[in-house]
């Protein structure tokens, strides 16, 4: 539902559930810009990842990105980002600021808790005033309450600790997973010779086995058409005979105590898997 924040909160939207959801084609513009112009007047948000995670390491276009928010700005919805794979990752700080983005809300995860459990909301002042309860007592708006997870002491020391590490070691650890991961991509592309097609960005990378007539991936509705029992098969072969952990179809990513030697072990294998079939 269209709000005009800070002032304009209805008390229930009367939505619940999925009847409160609808998705948009990922990559494609004109598809999405049509759908949300269907519901706009009912239109509160649209969330985004700008690179999947789960669904298939893809990244979003910019320009595919800035179209959305600009239909979003424009008509008082609010645009919020998913960097829990993203941020930290491609540099310090998030991918939204590398892509020239506005976002009114931010949802960060995985390595600001330093591997622990955790889960950040950030966003613009206005929007987050809804959520200060020393501002606005319960019930009057919406809010974030306190739980057993709510700022849990260790997920924060060890978050902070993992920030600082980033923050003091920022011109050494982004170049170097970034050219490990550009360097695994274009080895693996090889090693295949034409039938995989690689996706990622930066130190994140997912192999697909084309089929289908299809010929590149740029949403998950390409990556259903490619091969994934062959991909299983060969992220499996991959642990139970070169020792080399993948989570069966899931992306790949580089981290800093990764090396060239690990990019070469991966390329040997997926050399001797591509011989195999």
């Amino acid at each position: 539902r269209t709000v005009n924040w800070p002032y304009d909160v209805p008390e229930s939207s009367g939505l619940v559930g999925e009847e409160s959801l609808i998705s948009i084609p990922y990559n494609d513009l004109e598809g999405s810009l049509n759908i949300l112009e269907s519901v706009k007047s009912d239109l509160a948000c649209c969330i985004i990842e700008p690179l999947l995670g789960g669904g298939g390491c893809i990244p979003a276009e910019p320009d595919y990105l800035r179209g959305i928010e600009e239909f979003l700005h424009k008509n008082g919805s609010l645009f919020i980002l998913d960097e829990i794979v993203t941020g930290f990752r491609f540099g310090f700080g998030c991918l939204y600021q590398k892509i020239g983005l506005d976002p009114d809300v931010i949802t960060l995860g995985k390595i600001v808790g330093g591997g622990f459990p955790i889960g950040v909301i950030c966003g613009r002042d206005h929007i987050m005033e809804i959520a200060n309860t020393e501002e606005f007592p319960k019930g009057e708006r919406s809010y974030i309450g306190g739980g057993t997870f709510s700022a849990n002491p260790l997920s924060m020391t060890v978050g902070r600790a993992m920030l600082n590490e980033l923050g003091a070691r920022r011109n050494s650890i982004y170049p170097k997973i970034s050219s490990l991961g550009e360097r695994m991509r274009d080895a693996i592309t090889a090693a295949f010779d034409g039938r995989a097609y690689l996706t990622g960005r930066g130190s994140l990378f997912m192999v697909y086995f084309l089929r289908d007539g299809v010929s590149a991936v740029r949403s998950p509705r390409d990556a259903a058409a490619c091969d994934m029992d062959l991909l299983h098969r060969y992220h499996f072969e991959l642990l139970a005979k070169d020792g080399i952990f993948f989570l069966p179809g899931k992306l790949g990513a580089i981290s800093n105590a990764h090396s060239h030697t690990d990019i070469g072990r991966l390329t040997r294998a997926s050399e001797k898997f591509a011989a195999s079939i």
